[in-house]
């Protein structure tokens, strides 16, 4: 027996776009998040701390 396919309508074998926006949207969301808090020791690095030893290795640690 042949499984459904995902996102995929089945009465007409279109995309869902519905399903496809109800999956994308958190994971993007999820994305955005662990992207904003990675920034935030590079933007210490060079906005903060500059030229210095701490923001070497404050970058070398994001």
């Amino acid at each position: 027996m042949p499984s459904a396919k995902p996102f995929l309508d089945p009465a007409t074998g279109d995309p869902d776009t519905g399903r496809i926006l109800s999956e994308a949207v958190p994971l993007a969301k999820l994305i955005g998040v662990f992207v904003a808090v990675s920034l935030v020791p590079f933007g210490f690095a060079f906005l903060a701390f500059g030229h210095s030893v701490l923001g070497v290795i404050l970058t070398l640690i994001g």
